[in-house]
């Protein structure tokens, strides 16, 4: 065996050969795997929500500027 348990941490071991460490524990993997996708679908959703307010305060900017323009034409 290649691999050499690490003292007080389940499901990590050791290559003798390079020294480095690896996580065998499945479900751990798993658990980080459906973790970062579901932050990467917020970081996705929170970005669009971010262009949608965007969008939606050019437009309101816009519906402003022609009341202002309406209102200045019915004011004269």
């Amino acid at each position: 065996m290649d691999y050499l348990p690490v003292e007080g941490m389940d499901g990590y071991f050791r290559n003798i050969h390079s020294g480095a460490i690896i996580n065998k524990n499945n479900n751990e993997y798993e658990s980080y795997v459906t973790s970062r996708k579901q932050m990467n679908s917020d970081r996705e959703k929170v970005q669009s929500l971010q262009s949608q307010v965007g969008s939606i305060k050019s437009d309101v900017d816009e519906i402003k500027s022609m009341l202002n323009t309406i209102t200045d034409l019915l004011n004269k």
